[in-house]
């Protein structure tokens, strides 16, 4: 489903691109990476920082390009986790369904598999982090996509793998036959 030699694994099938260190880490500055995964996770509107937006969705992009095999044996449903706010822009999404544009020999189109029915308070702000908080927020749509499919399922941070977690529980609930989830970056 993916190149796993060019991912770092957290578990048998929970994987990362690289490293991220937020801004307000111990560690002092921000490398290039950093930023973009920061403009990726952004809401900002003001034109100069939706253009930092899309040049980070064209860099995750071909990151996942080179990632992704496009010779795996079998179609990959390519899902991923929506944002905390419900009707909120995912950069992570506009990704996955580009991909999926430029791929649909290969990849099937799960955006929708995932909706928001309600807004969640952000974790790295004053939201709770505790197992189960996105169930009573999540409604899984196109149920007969997951069944039976082999999912790769994107999120732009991995800060405990509770989330990814969580994702990965639904999707075995609804019936998906072997399922890979991957960060763009892990938060140190």
């Amino acid at each position: 489903m993916i190149y796993y030699d060019m991912v770092t694994w957290l578990t048998d099938n929970v994987g990362y691109i690289r490293e991220y260190h937020p801004y307000w880490s111990n560690i002092g500055y921000q490398d290039d990476f950093d930023k973009k995964i920061m403009d990726l996770k952004g809401y900002e509107i003001e034109d100069w920082k939706v253009k930092k937006q899309k040049q980070a969705e064209k860099y995750f992009y071909n990151e996942l390009q080179s990632i992704i095999n496009f010779d795996y044996n079998r179609d990959i449903l390519l899902c991923y986790i929506p944002r905390s706010k419900s009707n909120a822009t995912s950069h992570i999404g506009n990704i996955a369904k580009k991909l999926c544009e430029n791929h649909n020999h290969k990849l099937i189109d799960g955006t929708e598999c995932f909706y928001r029915k309600h807004d969640l308070p952000e974790a790295h702000i004053h939201g709770e982090r505790t197992p189960g908080r996105h169930k009573k927020s999540i409604e899984i749509i196109n149920e007969n996509l997951i069944n039976n499919a082999h999912v790769l399922l994107l999120d732009d941070v991995i800060t405990s793998g509770d989330t990814m977690g969580e994702f990965i529980d639904m999707l075995i609930r609804a019936g998906a036959k072997k399922i890979v989830g991957l960060g763009m970056g892990l938060s140190c």
